[in-house]
């Protein structure tokens, strides 16, 4: 069926090495941080439900780089942001109780197991809140300034997308890097 020249190696399509399972408690501080993302996302919800009343039929779907709406949509995207933050938090969360499948940048073994995974779930973990926290930042952003109560970030506003950009790549950066120290 396939050329004389195609050599099909079997062995590139074996499956990624096993990796050890280990359960990863919650300390403390880790249950403190799913507490506030959870309330965080609780009060995203309830701020949306409270301020749509609020709001014109349309309101701005896309800030320029001065802080000026360039585009509008319907009111109804509001809910856009507090959906997508607590589709993402509840999968997020889902898969942070499995850390022995996530692709980590170095390879796992029955020593560096236990902190490599560690690293990984406070890594999704950090990222839960980062995210939930820029989508809370950029609804009430567009949200206030169709109500008029601000303005544009005037002269910050040429950095709130490199903000917002900093704010989810910061933590995974730091945690590989902290990945390759520790391993």
């Amino acid at each position: 069926m396939f050329p004389n020249s195609i050599n099909m190696n079997t062995k590139s399509f074996n499956k990624k090495p096993r990796q050890p399972f280990i359960k990863i408690e919650m300390s403390l501080a880790d249950k403190i941080i799913e507490a506030i993302i959870w309330a965080l996302i609780l009060g995203f919800w309830t701020y949306t439900i409270v301020i749509y009343c609020k709001l014109p039929e349309s309101i701005p779907s896309h800030i320029n780089e001065f802080g000026e709406a360039a585009d509008y949509k319907q009111k109804f995207t509001l809910f856009l942001l507090p959906s997508i933050s607590t589709i993402i938090v509840t999968v997020l969360s889902i898969f942070n109780q499995k850390p022995h499948l996530f692709n980590y940048p170095i390879e796992i073994t029955d020593t560096n197991a236990r902190n490599q995974y560690y690293l990984g779930v406070k890594m999704i973990r950090t990222l839960k809140l980062c995210i939930t926290v820029e989508h809370i930042l950029i609804s009430l952003y567009s949200s206030q300034q169709t109500l008029g109560n601000i303005n544009g970030l005037g002269k910050f506003s040429v950095l709130f997308t490199p903000f917002l950009m900093i704010l989810i790549l910061g933590p995974i950066i730091y945690y590989i890097v902290q990945m390759y120290r520790y391993r």
